[in-house]
């Protein structure tokens, strides 16, 4: 005997294997007693019973020989999973392949481990009335004519389904005019029923069970006497579901709308509309194609009645249902602001007049409350202060072309926090580039200003630089560099962190007793990575400066030196705009210019030893091109070009000393103010909104800030002049570190 799957009946306390093609031959079997179905079943010899006495057991198992033997002797029997007894309630608990014939009065249970899978139809019934089928499992037939339940001249008081029930031609098939009956049929379970293939029950009222959700995909087709939704029914965008016959919905009804399509029901009869109407907009992405009407949503031969109340899961705009005589369709719109809380306070109780004293004169008027729009309200409520301007334009964008594409790439936000994340990865960085340039600049600046040291002390002869000695008056020098910047969050606008690397090579000479002058090319890449979680971004810049520098002695132990540089730097960014599932990009140069002065005087505390305090100022002038954003469709931005400049005055202090070895060791401390400091910003306009621009704040830097350095340089036997350094420039909430090393050959 075949074994694995079983049916068990109730209440009759007789159960029976079925056979099964997989199943292994000679198994041996015992009736035994189910604690969870409360029947007998049919299991392996090594099942445990309990509960009946042997002679019961005895007589029971009996019974299922002879049943077995019949139905070994009849192929009628043989070929029906079903059809042991009347009145008996069948489990079907897993996996059987032989077709499901229900005798008299039986009932079927199929559940979520269950499984009926034929190549005909997997219950097909036939001149026999029966009571009711439940499926949480599959009932499948799988040839292209078949039907997962199929009746003729048979009656069927209900049908339930949290399941899948499947054919190739109809998952459900009432022959009413051969004289099939089917009492009712009900979708239960969280969106877990399906039904592959037609239902067609003409004479049969369909519900969704109240707390029941099902989704109504394409092409799936009910005709039946009536449609009742007291749950939730989805219709899936792109599907058009038909029900031949009429519908009332009493629960909520859902479609879902994407960007190139939306969910419709076709009803032949009667739409009768009540209960919810919930719109799904959580896949529209942006490239909407249908415009801001979605028309026949639901389309019948005559629509009675609306829906008591519509609601969406969009955070920025609302769908509202326009009725018609046999139609609904939707629009959609921006969303309206919050109202404004009113300012005015509460009636006091009266009390008695005082004496009349003389009127005073009238207070003005209140200024009126500023006017918001949704999402200006969200952004403000989060303090999201660098997006304001941004939000501003977005909500007037959304009010005046609702189904445009700029607009459309917001409708599947559902919550404010997401609403505030969008418009944030909108918006450019102002502090990016122009962090990124100042890193650079700053590091090949401190390689030239190194170069071009005070001579400290004539006896020591530290040099033009720090560690310097003269082997002859013309120098050669390359000094490779790096620095590592890290801004923090500042004044509401997100910080970065910057990394540079790069080469500076030069050469001078002296052109007087006094006087030496000198010029240098320098190359760097820097990288700056936004710190934002929330709005992704980086830069990345290759500087190229031609410097020249020089200095001039004074007398003997005060020291002036000056430079200056032209360059440019070639900008590449990126912005990842995760909302939309895009990435904006960009390319743009900048001019960058600078210029410097600083004097400084030698102090000689002892042999080889000396303190120098300087004071200078530094000017940098950084120019960015306009440029229009690639890759992120409406969300594009153009940016305009914009300036930005810096004038740092400085005082420091520099203590070195030399060693008899002929190794110099330098510290150095300084204060600086920048007195331009200023805010950096962006206006910028979106490629969907070309009219109306915004101006994006970025940091607001400190003027105040700290220098420190160490360094260490040594004579080689050979004339070459080995150095390293390592500075370091903190502001406020900003760290930047260089690090260098120097090789200069002396001729």
């Amino acid at each position: 005997m075949h074994g694995a799957p079983f049916f068990t009946r109730q209440p009759r306390a007789t159960s029976i294997h079925l056979p099964q093609r997989r199943a292994s031959m000679n198994k041996i079997h015992r009736t035994v007693w189910s604690e969870s179905r409360q029947a007998h079943v049919i299991a392996h010899d090594g099942a445990a019973t309990r509960g009946m006495p042997s002679s019961t057991r005895s007589a029971i198992a009996s019974a299922v020989v002879i049943a077995l033997a019949s139905m070994a002797s009849s192929p009628a029997l043989a070929g029906s999973g079903c059809s042991v007894g009347i009145n008996d309630m069948i489990t079907v608990s897993t996996p059987i392949s032989v077709i499901c014939k229900l005798g008299a009065g039986q009932s079927l249970t199929v559940d979520g481990t269950g499984a009926i899978e034929v190549a005909n139809s997997a219950v097909s019934l036939d001149r026999v009335a029966i009571g009711s089928i439940t499926n949480g499992g599959t009932i499948s037939g799988t040839s292209e004519t078949s039907s997962g339940i199929f009746a003729v001249d048979a009656s069927i008081t209900s049908i339930t389904n949290s399941g899948i029930i499947s054919g190739g031609e109809s998952s459900i098939y009432i022959a009413v005019g051969d004289g099939a009956t089917l009492g009712s049929l009900t979708i239960a379970g969280n969106d877990t029923a399906k039904f592959i293939g037609k239902v067609y029950a003409p004479n049969t009222p369909v519900s969704i069970a109240a707390g029941a959700t099902y989704t109504m995909n394409d092409g799936q087709w009910f005709t039946v006497s009536g449609f009742t939704n007291a749950g939730t029914l989805k219709i899936g965008a792109g599907s058009t579901a038909k029900i031949t016959g009429d519908f009332t919905n009493t629960g909520t009804f859902s479609p879902a709308v994407s960007d190139t399509a939306f969910g419709k029901l076709i009803v032949s009869g009667t739409a009768n509309l009540g209960g919810t109407l919930a719109v799904d907009a959580s896949t529209m992405t942006g490239a909407q194609t249908h415009g801001n009407t979605l028309t026949d949503i639901i389309k019948a031969h005559v629509v009675s009645g609306t829906f008591a109340n519509t609601t969406d899961n969009s955070a920025l705009f609302n769908f509202t249902p326009v009725y018609k005589s046999d139609s609904v369709d939707l629009t959609l719109a921006a969303a309206p602001a919050a109202p404004a809380a009113s300012s005015a306070a509460s009636t006091p109780a009266p009390v008695a007049a005082p004496a009349p004293a003389p009127a005073p004169a009238p207070a003005p008027a209140p200024a009126p409350a500023p006017s918001y729009t949704l999402v200006e309200q969200i952004v403000r409520g989060a303090g999201n202060s660098p997006a304001y301007e941004a939000a501003n334009v977005l909500g007037r964008v959304f009010a005046s072309a609702p189904n445009g594409p700029l607009a459309l790439q917001f409708v599947s936000i559902t919550d404010d926090a997401g609403v505030n994340r969008a418009v944030s990865q909108t918006q450019p960085n102002p502090s990016a580039s122009v962090g990124a340039a100042h890193t650079a600049n700053g590091a090949t600046a401190g390689v030239v200003q190194d170069r071009i040291a005070f001579n400290q002390d004539a006896s020591v002869k530290l040099g033009l630089a720090s560690g310097d000695a003269f082997y002859g008056d013309k120098n050669v020098w390359m000094k490779p560099f790096g620095s590592w910047a890290d801004q923090d969050n500042r004044s509401g606008a997100a910080g970065f962190k910057a990394s540079t690397s790069g080469l500076a090579f030069g050469a001078d000479a002296k052109v007087s007793d006094s006087t030496r002058v000198g010029a240098s090319f320098a190359y760097a890449a820097a990288t700056t990575d936004g710190t934002s979680s929330v709005a992704p971004n980086s830069t990345k810049v290759d500087v190229y400066q031609l410097i020249g520098y020089g200095s001039h002695s004074l007398d003997p132990v005060t020291h002036l030196n000056f430079q200056a540089s032209l360059g440019q730097n070639k900008n590449k960014g990126q912005r990842q705009i995760t909302f939309a599932g895009t990435t904006a990009s960009a390319s743009f140069d900048s001019l960058v210019a600078t210029l410097g002065a600083g004097v400084g005087r030698n102090v000689k505390l002892a042999e080889g030893t000396s303190f120098t305090p300087s004071v200078r100022a530094d000017y940098s002038w950084i120019k960015d091109s306009a440029y229009t954003e690639r890759g992120a469709g409406a969300l594009n931005l153009n940016v305009a070009g914009r300036t930005t400049d810096e004038l740092i005055l400085a005082a420091d202090g520099k203590l070195s000393h030399r060693y008899a070895s002929g190794t110099s060791v330098t510290a150095n401390l300084g204060l600086g103010y920048d007195a331009l400091n200023q805010q950096r910003s962006l206006t910028s306009t979106y490629a969907g909104a070309p009219g109306l621009a915004f101006t994006t704040q970025g940091i607001d830097p400190s003027p105040w800030l700290v220098r420190a350095g160490l360094g260490i340089a040594t004579q080689l036997q050979n004339g070459v002049e080995l150095a390293a350094r390592y500075d370091v420039e903190y502001r406020e909430d900003f760290l930047n570190q260089t690090a260098s090393v120097k090789l200069r050959w002396a001729f």
